[in-house]
């Protein structure tokens, strides 16, 4: 059995303060990439991880109703005024961090990674599964990590 890693910096970018972004049409790229240049590794596992603490990750269906009322929903918390919060004090950048919304809002929905089985060079999500990216305090660019672990019988 032989083993490979491979590590993918996949960048997006917000253009709004809170945004979910649909992350599943740049990860099938990668996936195929992947499929095209280790045709034999065909089985493991791919994480998708955030380095952000006010991001976060996560998998629901891709239907038009559905997203615009999550997006909705993550854009009315982040919005709630910090003003009573401790989060309030100055920030090692000596700038006062006032975006204690967005860092309740990634941590409570979502992941910072998900991990995703890996069978016959796809990934194995339902049918109606699809990875998504809750980014608040934007607009910004953001780096999801994307690592496969793959292996091969041969």
């Amino acid at each position: 059995m032989s083993f490979i890693e491979l590590h993918f910096d996949l960048l997006l970018n917000s253009f709004s303060i809170t945004q979910l972004l649909w992350v599943q049409p740049a990860l099938e790229e990668i996936v195929s990439s992947v499929r095209r240049n280790f045709p034999k590794f065909t089985n493991g596992e791919v994480q998708i991880r955030t380095k952000h603490t006010t991001t976060s990750l996560i998998i629901n269906e891709n239907e038009a109703g559905n997203f615009l009322q999550l997006h909705y929903e993550f854009v009315e918390k982040t919005r709630k005024s910090p003003d009573m919060k401790l989060h309030t004090v100055m920030a090692a950048e000596n700038r006062a961090d006032f975006n204690f919304p967005d860092h309740i809002v990634a941590t409570t929905y979502g992941q910072k990674d998900i991990t995703v089985p890996y069978h016959n060079g796809e990934l194995m999500l339902g049918s109606r599964e699809n990875i998504y990216l809750l980014t608040t305090f934007g607009p910004r660019s953001v780096h999801l990590l994307i690592t496969f672990k793959l292996y091969t019988e041969i």
